[in-house]
């Protein structure tokens, strides 16, 4: 029998303080009865006797946002590997302190890979929906969450657990998108929010060149080569990519739906034109013999100005 077990206020500040000390920006919880998305499968498919959440945001770090390039990952990845760290070391923490099961949930992948989620990704639970129903932020017109300080440049992470706890009240009185300038939906090259819905086979198809999708575009393409062309396709930049994004490394090269987000933490002059690097926009032919990693010249100090 799973032992009934209670946070209190006293017991959620100690966690916050934890999971803070472990990496953490921001800590807010949410009881199993307060979570509402209908297109989510039932939370107790992945912890039996899950009673509540812990949701845990990651700012991401300002300077990646001004790269377009590969490079950008790097930043993207360490927030992954910090929740990854996270994760085990405050749910052990849960489990010891106050004898609670945990379960913690990706952030991105794995995921289950169904007949109703392999061409839509269906998370073991919503993330988003989490992290707005438990005071976080609220749903910004590019459908991701806009917290108050960082806007959309905000990673989320979610423990299940099978201690109860009162949840943590809705932001009220927050409406960034009502005065907000920026184009977020206007700007998305791929036209893939609408009606404040995101058709995810536009938004990967042009936001990740070497997603999975692209990576069967290319099998099937192989599939009907001869041997020669294989052996030169084979030693492309483009098949080079998709290695690299199978390893660990996906690319997003777009992230026009979140940079601009204003009235937050950010530079002010990140709400306004933010330089792109011409290699940004040159995925869709990566063998190009104009995607240079030289494309704004090579270093030389002497290019430098007081």
């Amino acid at each position: 029998m799973i032992p009934s077990i209670r946070w209190n206020a006293q017991d959620k500040d100690q966690i916050r303080r934890a999971a803070i000390e472990l990496g953490a920006d921001q800590v807010s919880f949410l009881a199993l009865k307060d979570y509402v998305s209908p297109a989510s499968p039932d939370p107790r498919r992945y912890l039996p006797g899950v009673e509540s959440f812990v949701i845990i945001a990651f700012r991401e770090l300002r300077g990646a946002y001004m790269n377009q390039t590969i490079m950008r990952m790097e930043s993207l990845g360490a927030v992954d590997t910090v929740w990854e760290q996270l994760e085990i070391r405050l749910g052990k923490y849960l489990e010891n302190t106050f004898d609670a099961d945990v379960m913690p949930i990706p952030q991105h992948r794995p995921f289950e890979v169904t007949v109703e989620s392999w061409r839509r990704i269906i998370g073991p639970v919503s993330i988003r929906h989490l992290a707005v129903q438990s005071g976080m932020g609220v749903f910004g017109r590019n459908t991701l969450v806009v917290h108050p300080k960082w806007g959309s440049m905000v990673r989320y992470g979610v423990l299940l657990t099978t201690a109860k706890v009162d949840s943590d009240q809705p932001l009220e009185n927050f409406n960034p998108c009502k005065d907000c300038s920026y184009p977020c939906v206007e700007n998305c090259p791929a036209k893939a929010i609408e009606k404040g819905i995101v058709k995810q086979n536009r938004c990967t198809r042009y936001s990740q060149p070497y997603d999975v999708g692209n990576f069967m575009r290319a099998v099937v393409k192989m599939a009907d080569m001869g041997p020669k062309e294989i052996k030169e396709f084979v030693q492309t930049p483009h098949f080079f990519n998709l290695y690299m994004a199978s390893m660990r490394y996906m690319f997003y090269r777009c992230i026009e739906c979140t940079r601009g987000c204003p009235g937050t933490e950010l530079r002010p002059e990140y709400s306004g034109k933010i330089p792109i690097p011409v290699n940004a926009t040159t995925l869709e032919k990566p063998a190009d013999p104009g995607f240079s990693i030289f494309d704004q010249g090579h270093w030389d100090p002497r290019n430098l100005r007081d």
